[in-house]
């Protein structure tokens, strides 16, 4: 992947030096582009990985091999174009808790897991901001749905938007 900076960092770490390399290669770069870190330090790959996580920046590429490694970093985000397609459907997790124990959930939901849910109002506005961008069907889910209280007011706002 062809990088608009190329920064060679030899062997320095986040303890050592590379952060203020990366902040200058970053004021020298607009959004959108593309930085690639080269090193000898083949762990700062975790490392700037979280950075990136923090600040807003995305890791695009990792290569590691042998004595070195090669890391390209988009500068920002890509803005996201207006005709963007939306997908015609949407999984509400309304809740997280259940009165089961499935060994096969993927929420890990239980009767021993912490009580979140969404809540009424923030689902009526999820619902409403998904019909207005073109989403057909709201699956509703958990946890455990029918465990709350307002379920049926849920189900109804969905179903009105």
């Amino acid at each position: 992947m062809k990088a608009n900076i190329d920064l060679d960092v030899g062997r320095k770490t986040f303890a050592s030096g590379l952060l203020p390399e990366l902040i200058a290669a970053l004021r020298r770069s607009r959004p959108g582009d593309l930085i690639a870190v080269v090193g000898a330090e083949k762990g700062i790959g975790t490392d700037l990985e979280t950075w990136c996580r923090f600040t807003g920046n995305a890791l695009v590429e990792s290569t590691v091999e042998n004595d070195h490694g090669r890391w390209v970093i988009r500068h920002g985000t890509v803005p996201l174009e207006s005709n963007r397609p939306v997908g015609s459907r949407l999984w509400l997790y309304t809740n997280f808790d259940c009165n089961l124990r499935c060994d096969y959930c993927c929420v890990r939901s239980s009767p021993g897991a912490t009580r979140r849910e969404l809540g009424l109002a923030r689902v009526k506005r999820i619902a409403r901001e998904a019909a207005e961008l073109g989403v057909k069907e709201v699956f509703v889910t958990g946890g455990e749905p029918f465990l709350l209280p307002d379920v049926a007011e849920l189900l109804l706002a969905c179903a009105a938007a």
